[in-house]
């Protein structure tokens, strides 16, 4: 009986793992069949050509060079948008200039033929014209003098003129120079300019004035709507004698005082 019964489980056994291996076989080969075969392949090819081009880098690019032209005498927006084009940025200054027309290039920072790696700066010097003189009064009309309270009127303010001061008020602008006296009545020229007081109806006629040739321009303050701003003089406004120039500092040391009096109506 025992011999039968070990028969019997024996048989069992070997029937079971026959059906298991069999049924193994019939689904790996479902699998199989259920993968396309081009899916296989072109995950297999395609996998080193990504890793190919991910280790591709781009050549490194070479900086631009230019040998500069010349840009003496060209308007300023030719000039600016043809260095622009180029790979410039432009930046301007103003000179008076007696033989440039106003508006002109005077002078470049960088000099005609320069080999020039781009991007980069470049500051052209741009003419105003000539010097503007007209607030200057010319030697045969007087200028004045502080009055005995030394607080005089002006237009829309009033301001206390120093002893040693003259002044001179042009009625077509309404622009007031203030000269130290000395320097003015030994020149034969308008030395002893200290510096002008001026007013604008706008901020952007104020930078008008600033860029015609008047860098040394500053904002006083805004009062009824009117800009006033004084100016200094750009040049040397003594004579050369230690006399004349000791006089000159001294009435310039007096400029922002004076400039702190305004009273404004």
């Amino acid at each position: 009986m025992k011999n039968k019964l070990k028969l019997f489980i024996s048989t069992l056994l070997a029937a079971t793992v026959l059906l298991t291996a069999t049924s193994c076989g019939n689904f790996l080969n479902l699998i199989k069949d259920a993968i396309p075969t081009e899916a296989v392949t072109e995950a297999v090819t395609e996998t080193p050509t990504k890793a190919a081009a991910a280790t591709q880098t781009e050549p490194p690019t070479e900086d631009k060079t230019v040998v500069l032209s010349s840009y003496k005498n060209k308007s300023l927006s030719s000039a600016k948008s043809e260095l622009e084009d180029i790979g410039f940025t432009v930046k301007v200054e103003y000179e008076y200039s007696d033989t440039v027309e106003q508006g002109n290039v005077i002078s470049q920072s960088i000099e005609e033929g320069t080999k020039v790696v781009l991007p980069a700066t470049i500051t052209l010097t741009l003419s105003t014209g000539k010097e503007n003189t007209e607030t200057n009064p010319p030697k045969n009309e007087s200028v004045s003098s502080a009055p005995s309270q030394n607080r005089v009127d002006f237009y829309h303010y009033t301001i206390v003129v120093p002893d040693g001061w003259l002044y001179f008020s042009n009625e077509i602008t309404g622009e007031v120079t203030f000269y130290e006296s000395y320097n003015y009545s030994k020149g034969d020229s308008h030395y002893g300019r200290l510096f002008s007081i001026c007013f604008f109806k706008s901020e952007q006629e104020m930078n008008q004035y600033i860029n015609h040739g008047r860098p040394r321009t500053y904002l006083i303050c805004v009062s009824n709507g009117l800009y006033f701003a004084y100016n200094l003089p750009t040049d040397v406004q003594f004579l050369s004698d230690s006399t004349s120039e000791s006089k000159y500092k001294s009435a310039q040391g007096q400029i922002q005082d004076v400039i702190a009096s305004m009273q404004f109506s």
